[in-house]
Order: C-alpha cells, then structure tokens, then sequence
C-alpha cells in the first residue's frame, strides 16, 4: 500500500512538469504575436531653409561739415566800471537804476560829503573876499606895488585852496563819461561804506553790440571766420572779431571769457542782453564718401560696417576722417555703390 502511493504521487509530479513545458515551449515559438509590432522609423521631411531678406543702401558721395554750435546774447564791449578810484567812504545816493539811459557828464553817486560841502561854501566866500580886497589894492593909489601883489597872491591862494576842495568833491563823485545806458550797479545802499576803487555804476555803450559767446573751449574760433547767427527765428552774418586769446589785458570781463562776433543788419529791436544762436562750420570735406552714424559700429577704438557681398553679410573695418553732424567721411574700406545693410 504504501509503495503505490508514493509511486502515484511521483507520476503526478511527472505529468506537471512535462505539461509546464509544453506549455513554455508553446510560448516560445508565438513569442512574436504576443509583443507589439515595433513601427518603421521614418526619415523626416525635406524643408527648404527661407532666404534672408537685408535692408540696404548704396554707398554714396556727399559732403561732411563739421560745426561748432552754441548760444549767447549781445552786449557791448564799450563798458565802463565806475567806482571812487581815489577814496572810499560812506555812501551818500545812487541815482539811477539799471536800464537808465544817461547822458556824459550826468552824476551817478556819491559819497556823503557834508562836510567837504560845509568847507567849500566858506572857501568861496574867502574867494569873494580876497577879490575884493584885490580891487581895492588895484584900484586905490595910496597902497604900494608890494602891497597890490600881496593882495593878488593872496586871490590865488584862495583859489587854489576853493580848487583843491572842489577837486577833493570830484573825487566822491560818479559821472557817466559817455551817453549810455547803466548795466550794473553795486548792492551798497545809503549809509554803506564803500571801498576806493569797488565798482558802483556800470554803464555801456548801447549803440554798438556785439554777439557773444562764453567759453573755455575758443580754439576753433579764427578772426575773421565767417558764422551764423540765429536771433529770433531769422539769420544774420557774423565774423569773429575776437577770442580771449585776442582780448586786451585791460579789457573788460567779457572781453576775457567770450568770443565776440560782429553781426551784419541788425535791426533796432536788437539790443543789450538780446539772446541767440549761432552756427559755425569748422571744419568740411566735399565730394567725398559718406556713411550715415547709425550704419556704423565701434569696437577698440576702429569702426566697423556691414556690407552684403554676393548675398552674404559680411562685416568691414572702415577708416574714419570727418566726422559731421550725421555722418562720416570715409577714407578707406568702402566703393561707391556697394550695399550697406542697414
């Protein structure tokens, strides 16, 4: 009993296996069906790249002008600073206002002279009186030669002593050397002590003006350049008369920081302290090869353009001669009639 069991277990077991077997070697040979079916790759499709389109301009011929730009206002170098130049004290009046015309020998200040005042109108008095005594002395034939000069010496002693006075007057004194008009006048009011020498009253000539303008940088400013000058949305011919180069070592302040430019056909409604423009070319190359500013780049100090050369954009080193307002001269690197890409 016992050996047929085991031996019919053994069978069982036999059975298994050989039917796992069939079983594996069925799924070999429909191993294929049982995977998904790798698809073919593909080639990808032919695309014909697209044609660049460059903006471009032929390389032409121009001038190049190169101008010097800036703006100022008229004024007359004709100016006169007046101050106390022998003497300082304390201020009696200013008599007039910046913008009054004056007229030559019209007072403008002075200084508080009171007393001085007081001491003249005693002197001329000695004067009356030392004249009449030389009447007297001239007249009467009792009084001796001697004593007839004596009384004369003593007329002209008087009279020269009135004269120092009245010069010493003079001295605290301001009158306009010429028909004008006042430019400047200093701050001091009544009662302020004022310095010999300190500029009270300014007066200038108004019948001449000048165009003028404040620079550090005069140099390319030559005497007799021809400029224009702009004033009121109309244009005027200047010349430079004068640079601070030029300018007098006694010459007034703007004489010393400006350039000065006499300006043709001025109407009368141009006066002191009108303001303007002017234009002045420096500088000019004509018939030359000519590149707009923003065509050209700059790398390291050397300028570059792009110029498109059987089709292709191809970069060109240039060299640079004038340089204007919106342009380059060109000496080197460009033909006319390339094509510059823009």
């Amino acid at each position: 009993m016992t050996m047929f069991h085991v031996k019919s277990d053994y069978s069982k077991k036999i059975r298994l296996i050989a039917g796992i077997l069939v079983m594996l070697m069925a799924l070999s040979f429909a191993g294929c069906d049982l995977f998904p079916t790798e698809e073919e790759t593909l080639e990808p499709p032919l695309v014909k790249p697209q044609s660049v389109t460059y903006t471009t301009v032929p390389v032409e011929r121009g001038d190049v002008v190169v101008q010097r730009k800036g703006n100022g206002s008229f004024v007359s170098i004709s100016q006169y600073n007046l101050a106390f130049t022998e003497r300082g004290g304390y201020l009696k009046e200013i008599y007039v206002v910046p913008g009054d015309k004056v007229t030559e020998g019209q007072l403008l200040a002075e200084l508080d002279t009171d007393a001085l005042l007081h001491d003249i109108e005693i002197q001329e008095l000695n004067v009356e009186r030392a004249e009449l005594n030389y009447k007297r002395a001239k007249n009467n034939v009792d009084y001796t030669k001697d004593e007839k000069r004596l009384s004369e010496i003593d007329l002209e002693i008087q009279k020269i002593h009135l004269r120092d006075l009245y010069e010493e007057l003079n001295k605290s004194r301001i009158y306009s050397p010429i028909d004008g008009v006042v430019n400047y006048l200093s701050t001091a009011t009544r009662g302020d002590y004022v310095s010999a020498r300190s500029t009270v009253v300014s007066v200038v000539d108004p019948t001449k003006v000048y165009f003028a303008f404040s620079t550090d940088d005069y140099f390319d400013f030559k005497i007799g350049a021809e400029v224009k000058i702009i004033v009121k949305k109309k244009e005027y011919v200047g010349r430079v008369i004068m640079t601070p180069s030029d300018a007098p070592v006694d010459g007034s302040a703007i004489t010393k920081n400006a350039v000065l430019f006499e300006v043709e056909g001025l109407p009368d409604t141009i006066t002191i302290g009108t303001s303007g423009s002017f234009e002045l070319v420096t500088a000019k190359s004509e018939d030359c090869i000519v590149v707009a500013k923003n065509m050209v780049t700059k790398s390291s100090g050397d300028y570059y353009v792009y110029v498109l050369v059987d089709g292709i954009k191809t970069e060109r080193q240039i060299e640079i001669g004038l340089v204007g307002g919106t342009g380059y001269e060109v000496l080197n690197g460009l033909e006319e009639g390339e094509l510059l890409i823009q």
